[in-house]
This record gives C-alpha cells, sequence and structure tokens, in this order.
C-alpha cells in the first residue's frame, strides 16, 4: 500500500489542464482533525504542486492512487495512529489505504502530513519533520521521477524504489513497464517489461556526474544502497522524468511560453517549411548536396523491406521535410588557410626540438639502473618531486650535470608494461615545443623507468591551485599557457607523425620549464588514431572525471573532441584558480562550469576571475577567455579552431552563442 500517494501529486502551476476539480485549498499542512475530500487539495509552498483526488480523462473514478480507484469521493487525513489514510467519503469508517509505517506511541495524534516544494508528501513527527520523516512519498514513486528522487538498489536487502508505468495514458493502475536498477548488468537503469525480462538499459558506466545546460546526474554505486537520481541547478527550470505506458523513459521539460510540456531531444515539432511545398507538379524530391555534415548524434534508420526508389516514393508521397545541419564551404576554406599558418610554425619547432634531441625521435639511449640510482642518490626522498598515478617522480643529476626528471613506474601502480610501453612508443616520435620531451629510458631488473627533460617549475597544478604560489602567474603567463596548451594539442591532432588522443588532459599533466612555458606530459593512456579516423570506442574507460566529456565518461566514445573538452576544462581552472572536483553535487555549484555560468548570467562574471590577478584583468579578456572555454566544452569545436580564437582574441558577445540562452 506504501506507493498509493505517489500518483496524486500533480505539477500545478507547470501544467494548463489540472487533473483536480477543487474550490478550497489547505495549503501544504495536513494536521490532526483536518481533512482533504474531493473538492479540497493541498498545495506545496511555490505552488508547483498539489495533493488531492483525481479523475484521469475518459475515467467515471475517482481516484487517490493507482491500486484503489474509488467508485464514490475519498478523505485523506491523519488516521487515528498517526498514519496518513484514505478513508470512505460516506462512513469514514472503511480505511482504503494507509502509509503503513511504524509510529512510536507517543506519536498519536502528533504526527502532520506536509506538502513540499520538491513534490515530496512526508509524514512528519517531533523536531526533524522534513530531515527525518517518518514516511514520505518519495520513497513510493509512481511512473513519475521528479528532481531529487532516486530510484535504488539495496545491495544488503534487496529493498527497490522503482518506477512502473501506466496501463495507459488514461488508466493510471500499474502497466506492463517498470524502471529500475540491476546489478547483474552491472549497476545500470534498467526498463523492464512484464514476464519479458530487460527491455532498455542506459549506458555502460554511468557514474559519473555531468552537467547539461541546467540537469545534472548522478549516479553512485560505491555503497551498499546503488541509487540513481538527477538534479536541477537553476529553480527556474522545471523537469520531470516519465515511464510512458509503452516503456519509454523520457525527460520533459516545462515551457513558460506555450505553457506545454516538450519531451527535450524531440525536434519533430520544430521544423516549418517557409514556402508551401507544391505538390501535384513533381518538382520536389532528392538532391545530392555535397559539403555538407550529418549531425554528430544522428541515427540512420534502415527499411530492410524496402529499396532505395522505394524510399524516395515513399517520402514524396508524404511530402517529408528532412533537416540536416549544415557546415559552410567557407568555414572549410578558413580551416585550410588557418591549418597553414600553424603548420608553419609548427614545422619550424619540429625541427628544433629534433636538431635539440640529437636523435631521429624513433630511438632513445637506454641507461643503466646503476647510473640511475647515482642520479637520484638511490631513489633518496629528497630527490622526490612528487608522484602520480604513473608512480614517483625524482630530479636526477647526470654526469654532465644535466637535469633530469626520472619516473619510476610503482609496483603498486594500477599501470603496467602496457602504459609503460604506449608512453615509450608515442612521446620518443613527439617533437614539440610544448610536449615534454623524453630523454631516455631503463628497463632493467623488473624497474621501468622514463627520463624527461626537467621542468623546474613542476606541474601547472602545483601553482595555479596553491594560494602562495599562484601569484607567480599573472595574466601574461597564465594566457601563454592557455596558448601553449593549445599548441600542443594541436600538433598532436594534426601535424605531429602520429595522429594522437591524449585522453587524459588535466593540470597535473602540464608540466612548466623555467620560462612557464607549459609542456603535455603522461601520454600512458594516449592511443594512435588513423588519419581518416574519427572516433573509437572502448570499454575500458580512462583518464580523470572532471576532465572527460560526457560521452567518453558514459559511452566509452573518445576523438579530437574528448581533449577539446579537458582543454576547455583546463581554461577554466586556470582562469579561476579552483579545481573542477572541489564542488558538490546537488548545488548550484556542480562543477566549475555550473558555478562560472550561474556567475556570469547574474552579471558577476569578474568573480570567475582568480582574485590574485583580478584587479589586472579587463573584462573583455575575461569574456574572451570564458567563451573559449564554453565553445570547448559544447564538444563541437576543433582545436585549431580554439586557437584561432586565442591567437587572434576574437571578442565574443554573450548573444552569439543561441544554443546556451
Amino acid at each position: 500500500m506504501g506507493r498509493l500517494i505517489a500518483c496524486v501529486l500533480t505539477l500545478l502551476v507547470f501544467s494548463p489542464k489540472l487533473p483536480f476539480s477543487f474550490c478550497t485549498s489547505t495549503h501544504n499542512l495536513l494536521v490532526p482533525g483536518k481533512s482533504i475530500s474531493a473538492n479540497q487539495t493541498l498545495i506545496s509552498p511555490t505552488g508547483n504542486f498539489a495533493l488531492g483526488f483525481f479523475s484521469p480523462e475518459n475515467c467515471t473514478n475517482t481516484s487517490l492512487a493507482f491500486e484503489t480507484p474509488l467508485d464514490s469521493p475519498g478523505v485523506f487525513l491523519l488516521g487515528s495512529d498517526g498514519n496518513l489514510v484514505v478513508l470512505d467519503g460516506k462512513t469514514r469508517k472503511a480505511l482504503i489505504w494507509s502509509s503503513n509505517a511504524s509510529l512510536p506511541a507517543s506519536a498519536t495524534n502528533a504526527t502532520i502530513g506536509l506538502l513540499m516544494d520538491t513534490g515530496n508528501l512526508v509524514l512528519g513527527f517531533g523536531k526533524d519533520q522534513t530531515k527525518d520523516p517518518l514516511w514520505q512519498s518519495f520513497d513510493h514513486p509512481s511512473d513519475t521521477l521528479l528532481p531529487s528522487m532516486m530510484i535504488s538498489l539495496n545491495k544488503r536487502t534487496d529493498q527497490q524504489r522503482r518506477l512502473t508505468s501506466w496501463a495507459a495514458v488514461d488508466d493510471p493502475k500499474p502497466g506492463k513497464f517498470s524502471l529500475g536498477i540491476d546489478l547483474q548488468l552491472p549497476a545500470q537503469v534498467v526498463v523492464w517489461k512484464e514476464n519479458t525480462g530487460p527491455y532498455w538499459r542506459t549506458f555502460k558506466n554511468p557514474s559519473a556526474t555531468f552537467l547539461v545546460l541546467s540537469f545534472n546526474v548522478e549516479f553512485d554505486d560505491h555503497t551498499d544502497e546503488v541509487y540513481f537520481t538527477y538534479g536541477v541547478s537553476d529553480s527556474l527550470v522545471k523537469l520531470r522524468s516519465v515511464l510512458n505506458p509503452n516503456g519509454l523513459f523520457v525527460l520533459l521539460l516545462w515551457q513558460d511560453d506555450s505553457k506545454t510540456w516538450s519531451e527535450l531531444g524531440d525536434w519533430t515539432g520544430e521544423c516549418v517549411r517557409e514556402n508551401a511545398l507544391t505538390c501535384g507538379r513533381n518538382r520536389e524530391g532528392f538532391s545530392k548536396l555535397e559539403l555538407l555534415k550529418i549531425p554528430e548524434h544522428a541515427v540512420v534508420l534502415e527499411n530492410k523491406k524496402s529499396g532505395k526508389g522505394h524510399a524516395k516514393n515513399f517520402f514524396k508521397k508524404r511530402w517529408a521535410v528532412i533537416a540536416i545541419a549544415i557546415v559552410s564551404a567557407t568555414t572549410g576554406l578558413l580551416a585550410a588557410i588557418v591549418g597553414y599558418l600553424l603548420w608553419k610554425r609548427i614545422s619550424r619547432n619540429e625541427d628544433n626540438g629534433s636538431a635539440g634531441s640529437g636523435k631521429d625521435g624513433t630511438e632513445l639511449p637506454l641507461s643503466g639502473l646503476k647510473s640511475i640510482l647515482a642520479a637520484t642518490n638511490n631513489f633518496s626522498e629528497a630527490n622526490k618531486l612528487g608522484e602520480g598515478g604513473f608512480g614517483p617522480v625524482y630530479k636526477g643529476i647526470l654526469p654532465e650535470n644535466e637535469e633530469v626528471a626520472i619516473k619510476r613506474l610503482s609496483k603498486k601502480s594500477g599501470k603496467g608494461h602496457e602504459e609503460f610501453m604506449n608512453e615509450l612508443k608515442l612521446i620518443a616520435k613527439l617533437q614539440h615545443t610544448n610536449l615534454v620531451r623524453l630523454l631516455g629510458c631503463c628497463n632493467e631488473e623488473e624497474e621501468m623507468i622514463l627520463i624527461y627533460e626537467y621542468m623546474p617549475n613542476r606541474s601547472l597544478d602545483k601553482l595555479v591551485f596553491d594560494p602562495y604560489e599562484k601569484i607567480k602567474l599573472d595574466w601574461g603567463k597564465r594566457f601563454r599557457i592557455i596558448e601553449g596548451i593549445a599548441q600542443g594539442v594541436l600538433y598532436i591532432h594534426k601535424y605531429s607523425r602520429l595522429r594522437i588522443i591524449h585522453r587524459d588532459l588535466k593540470a597535473s599533466n602540464i608540466l612548466l620549464d623555467g620560462e612557464m612555458n607549459p609542456k603535455i606530459s603522461d601520454f600512458g593512456m594516449a592511443r594512435i588514431f588513423g588519419m581518416n579516423q574519427t572516433e573509437a570506442n572502448t570499454d575500458k574507460v580512462v583518464g580523470t572525471y572532471g576532465y572527460m566529456s560526457p560521452e567518453y565518461a558514459l559511452l566509452g566514445n573518445f576523438s579530437e573532441k574528448s581533449d577539446v573538452f579537458s582543454f576547455g576544462v583546463l581554461i577554466l581552472e586556470i582562469v579561476s584558480g579552483k579545481r573542477n572536483s572541489s564542488f558538490h553535487r546537488f548545488d548550484p555549484t556542480l562543477t566549475l562550469a555550473g558555478w562560472a555560468w550561474e556567475l556570469w548570467k547574474e552579471g558577476r562574471g569578474m568573480e570567475v576571475i582568480d582574485e590574485s590577478v583580478r584587479e589586472a584583468c579587463d573584462t573583455h579578456v575575461l569574456m574572451y577567455a570564458f567563451w573559449v572555454f564554453l565553445l570547448a566544452s559544447l564538444n563541437n569545436f576543433v582545436i585549431g579552431f580554439l586557437l584561432l580564437f586565442i591567437k587572434l582574441k576574437f571578442r565574443l558577445r554573450i548573444a552569439s552563442l543561441g544554443v546556451l540562452n
């Protein structure tokens, strides 16, 4: 009987067609001695939610819930034992439903019912009426998941919170579909169809938290209770997720202008012809269009029963409208010009790097373990520079008094021979001013060691996030660091001997030389792409959450744009001096990007800037840096275009990026 109440929570302000017929309201509080009958409701404080009896369309029964349609009006009140109950409206004696919570004896005639602004109906008692309720409707979902609600599975008790669809759009009885968590798949959100098993499931790795406009999703499988939930960082955004009677799990957004709910991702109602079709004159048809780009996430549906000719006739008869994203040929020409100018500069960098190394980039000198032990004073703690995922890094001095950084694979590291050989193979063939230079290696007595040029200013995270060290990074240095990282990424994507996706760009993997020039390091997780390859997929997602693009973290899909997304996060960290990982869930500051965007919308954009350099920064520089970050995080831009924005210092206006309005 627990889940009965959930379905009567209706979005009062959102919906133009209320299922309630009422004349009075008792606000959001139900106390002993008061009741809700057919013509009354509880209203949440902001007016967004209402609770009451309703009659579904095409249905003559008055219902409070799924399992118990009422032939006559019922009464909702607090029972004599303190539970929420529904009684027969005529006699007020026959019990139809109860919250059936275990209550202390002292709770008799002392409980209250509260309808919260979240849409949660709470049975409260004592001081912590809302923080520790005796019963709440959010624990008993119906077909709808509201922001901050959870679907969950307790690993120890197998107790579940699941959604259950309606039997039909006008019939609130339990339908054929349910949605919950199945640890056997593993740890995925699954829709089951009655008597047939799993019907649909989510992505392989849903444990990342990411930002899409004002909507964030969280999935946690690290505790006894595995749960899936979502939240809204902007209180003006009104969302709800519904498991439809046909088994579709949809996310709905309230449109204030049209006073309707629209399904996110459904654009079928947005395409309108400017000129009417001249039906019957045979002037409409299919044309071959070149220099076009299909949308990144396009899905092609094939009619296996018909040929191409049949498809043409099918669409012509129905006067179908097909919309395709177009990339102008002018954009391609601009890319070619930018590419040539950058290639000229990169060619000089590569020549200088090769000359400095004295090698052809394909072979490295092997160093003996004894010489490395001597250079690092037997891996002394005094020589230790730091430690990363690969293992500790030590400062060493070679016999020629050359300072080097020596990276030693840790026995405890999750990385191993594969990552060691991957870095050795890749970085030995890369020579660029903004990539760290590999000088040698050692693979002796089960030791795997890489020798790099020494970076006296250590890694970027040691400076930009340290309250005392960050003063070394004025605006000019920060700007040059951003540009240098972009140059390095462009080189490995476009102009190196191998086309490489780094997959782990983050502040700790950006090293700074004596002049504060950035150098990208740690290619152990990098992957080589073919010249015509645009995307790859992996079941083994590696890298650092917060820097990963959503499609990589959730689906394992990676490409050049994965690095571009990470670069965008780096820009904001460099500008703000704040770690992306320092923000918490279900807060307007969910991520660094969310925090920055909220400040920007409120006209407080200068607060994004690191206090240590804020006075030296003008608004134009901030705006330009912020929009370069946003372009990168949209995951639709290649690094070459971002570098063009950086070098030419485009002053983008906030209205120019309509997708975020």
